[in-house]
């Protein structure tokens, strides 16, 4: 297992619009997010696309969500 970390990735998960946000990548998915924030934490999650549009839990057509 590889870890790839890639810096300066902009976050914008509360509209400070942080550029100096690093993430570490391991298997495809997201780690670690430094600096810790919980708000980036949420809006980058772990990296991966869902597979499904959900609203509330449950499945959602895409202009319904």
């Amino acid at each position: 297992m590889t870890d790839t970390r890639v810096e300066h990735v902009p976050c914008l998960g509360c509209g400070c619009g942080c550029d100096d946000t690093a993430v570490t990548v391991r298997n495809g998915r997201i780690v670690e997010i430094s600096p810790r924030c919980p708000v980036s934490r949420a809006w980058f999650g772990d990296g991966m696309v869902p597979w499904q549009v959900q609203r509330s839990g449950k499945p959602a057509e895409l202009d319904e969500a």
